[in-house]
């Protein structure tokens, strides 16, 4: 019902008049608690060992959020990122890990907790299987690619648009096939002196 509601004042134009009898301070209060609610939730309905991938998943979210943070900051002074450049932040590639995790942050936290999943189980196949498709994904520009507009910072569709993920993430998967392959060689040797023959017992 929730997801329903928000569709039909997305849909119909009718927020801007919800947000004029709501003050914008009551709905981020509830968006803050919201929150605060899944986070939790997220730890607590999840297998303890879990936990890490937990935590990797909320990465690029926090990042999203310093963005977020940094971007507001810079407009109130009368800049914009744009403005300013990346140049203006040094060497320090801090700033372009934020902006890159936060381009379909959303895709990129399910994936790098699944993928956390996957390795926290010894599920090399799997993991490298999401590694597969956060591959795709980078290649495709749904996640880290972007560029810097005057109106802020937009996302850059098309093909080979973020290369240099692209290329971790193959690698990362060519990694994980690799250590699933010698893992499962381990597991199971090969019997190189044959089966064992059959004894004839008499009757």
């Amino acid at each position: 019902m929730n997801g329903l509601f928000i569709a039909f004042l997305c849909l119909t134009g009718t927020i801007q008049a919800v947000l004029a009898f709501i003050p914008l301070e009551a709905g981020i209060g509830i968006l803050l608690y919201i929150g605060i609610i899944i986070v939790a939730q997220s730890f607590q309905e999840t297998p303890k060992e879990h936990a890490p991938a937990v935590a990797l998943g909320i990465v690029p979210a926090l990042a999203a959020w310093g963005l977020l943070m940094l971007d507001a900051g810079l407009r109130a002074a009368g800049q914009s990122l744009h403005s300013v450049g990346l140049a203006a932040f040094g060497e320090n590639p801090a700033m372009h890990g934020m902006i890159s995790l936060q381009q379909g942050f959303i895709f990129t936290s399910m994936i790098l907790a699944a993928m956390g999943v996957a390795l926290i189980e010894r599920q090399f196949k799997k993991a490298g299987g999401w590694s597969l498709t956060a591959a795709v994904f980078s290649a495709m520009g749904l996640i880290h690619a972007y560029e810097l507009r005057p109106a802020g910072i937009a996302a850059r569709f098309g093909f080979f648009e973020a290369p240099e993920f692209t290329v971790s993430y193959l690698l990362l998967a060519l990694l994980f096939f690799t250590v699933a392959t010698v893992t499962g060689k381990r597991k199971n040797p090969a019997n190189t002196a044959g089966s064992p023959s059959r004894r004839t017992h008499p009757d």
